[in-house]
């Protein structure tokens, strides 16, 4: 079975080739090709990328897909998953790495479990100590339990798309992809991934080595209304996410609906007055479709969310 490692670039020019080091080292002897995808960075990331993978010899396929501009994190992987070719798709940030058995351990589990639609490992920092131990964690190998499934990837495992081995089969069919042009593009996805998902695994080991992030990184520069934006993006994502799906266990629902109202009341609690109050509509309309599609008793949970800080409560009415 093929595996199609996608890795965006966009100017990591002091990492990119300990990421590819760490791909070309893979001990998994399936088929194996790696996508560098090129968003259009202003550094030299691609020219070192492009010189690792002429002089490389090895059984990893590596290639390069040029994208025609800079269109964010989001675009980038979507473009890498267009040109993928493997049954199964991992994505790896490019100034991260990963240990050498990660996909022949995430591998096994499929071999023992074909059905399974996605397989997560843990997480280390670079220096190989635990970040999201999964040696100590008690969790199960393989399960089918729906209601398990979207508990813990809502509450409990990282909210990230890499490090996580997925059936491309899978994501096609749910129509999987990352929304473009905002930042944490990673909560809407793993959001679908936890309505959708029926059959996940894991390995007990840290597969994934996470590099802290980086000053000048997406998450680390200070942009509140483009982040609120974004959130208000999400909101909306989720909730059509939600309306779309149908469930016969009302329980899957109500877990998803508590998490949304809880990032909900999370996401305005942590922007300032001056930048809510520019968006008082859209915050408004987000909060109009969570009540909407909240039924009773859960009601009540929307009732909670109207004990919030003074300069929310002017934005948001929630009754």
């Amino acid at each position: 079975m093929k595996v199609s490692i996608i890795i965006p670039v966009y100017n990591v020019e002091a990492y990119i080739t300990e990421c590819l080091e760490s791909v070309a080292r893979q001990t998994y002897q399936g088929e194996m090709e790696c996508l560098v995808v090129d968003d259009c960075g202003m550094d030299n990331s691609i020219a070192v990328a492009e010189q690792f993978i002429s002089s490389f010899q090895g059984h990893v396929h590596f290639r390069m897909i040029h994208r025609e501009q800079n269109g964010g994190l989001s675009a980038a992987r979507n473009s890498g998953f267009e040109a993928a070719t493997g049954e199964y798709i991992y994505f790896l940030d490019s100034d991260d790495a990963i240990i050498p058995e990660a996909i022949e351990e995430m591998m096994k589990v499929v071999q023992d479990h074909p059905q399974v639609e996605m397989v997560h490992g843990g997480i280390a920092n670079m220096e190989g100590k635990a970040v999201e131990d999964f040696t100590t964690k008690e969790l199960p190998t393989y399960t089918e339990d729906k209601t398990w499934i979207t508990k813990n990837i809502l509450y409990y495992l990282p909210v990230t798309s890499w490090n996580r081995l997925l059936n491309k089969d899978f994501l096609k069919k749910n129509d999987m992809s990352f929304h473009e042009g905002i930042i944490h593009e990673d909560v809407p996805y793993c959001f679908q991934l936890a309505l959708k998902c029926r059959h996940i695994g894991f390995v007990r080991n840290n597969t994934y080595l996470f590099r802290p992030q980086r000053e000048g990184s997406i998450t680390t520069t200070p942009q509140e209304e483009r982040a609120l934006m974004s959130r208000l993006i999400i909101m909306n994502d989720c909730i059509n996410a939600l309306q779309k799906q149908s469930f016969k266990a009302g329980t899957i629902k109500e877990i998803a609906l508590r998490f949304l109202w809880r990032k909900w009341q999370n996401y305005l609690s942590i922007h300032s007055y001056e930048t809510l109050s520019k968006y008082k509509k859209e915050i408004s309309g987000v909060s109009t479709k969570m009540r909407r599609i909240t039924p009773w008793p859960l009601k009540a949970v929307a009732a909670f969310h109207n004990i919030v800080p003074l300069k929310i409560k002017q934005y948001i009415k929630i009754k």
